[in-house]
């Protein structure tokens, strides 16, 4: 092989070689994950009761499922009344930023001791009834997480 053809081929083998690269790089950019986790940790008050809540999020981009764990403790003029410890599975469609889940499953956890009625008095009914409906508009923010919303009126934030 002579010098020049040498060159050429190195090139030709640089080129290809960064072109590679660079596709890989790009659909690496572009893929999405096919799991959204994040958590939000709040305090309700609603009168005399207080809420210290965790709500973790899972979200499957796959099958537009997901659950939602929620667990925590009210209080009732700063004194416990019980705990709250259980799963939401549900379903969900997705109209840009809005988010429409419906619950298809609750499961209460061992250590749930708040009674159904207390939480369907303090809770949206997505959160205690299967085949409730609650609309979320969910904003990303930056790589910090999400804003969940109801009506424009932010209700959390949701850290990945």
């Amino acid at each position: 092989m002579k010098k020049n053809e040498k060159k050429k081929y190195s090139l030709l083998l640089i080129i290809i070689t960064f072109m590679i690269s660079a596709s890989a790089y790009l659909f690496n950019i572009n893929k999405k994950e096919k799991y959204v986790n994040c958590i939000a940790r709040m305090v309700y008050v609603q009168g005399a009761i207080t809420q210290h809540l965790t709500l973790s999020f899972m979200f499957n981009r796959d099958d537009l499922s997901g659950v939602v764990h929620i667990e925590g403790v009210q209080l009732q003029s700063n004194v416990s009344e019980g705990f709250i410890n259980r799963n939401i599975h549900f379903s969900y469609k997705k109209n840009e930023e809005n988010f429409i889940l419906t619950a298809t499953e609750v499961r209460t956890i061992k250590g749930e001791s708040l009674s159904q009625d207390e939480i369907q008095r303090t809770f949206p009914a997505f959160y205690s009834t299967a085949n409730s409906k609650i609309t979320y508009t969910i904003s990303g923010q930056k790589n910090e997480g999400y804003l969940f919303l109801i009506a424009g009126t932010p209700r959390f934030f949701c850290e990945k």
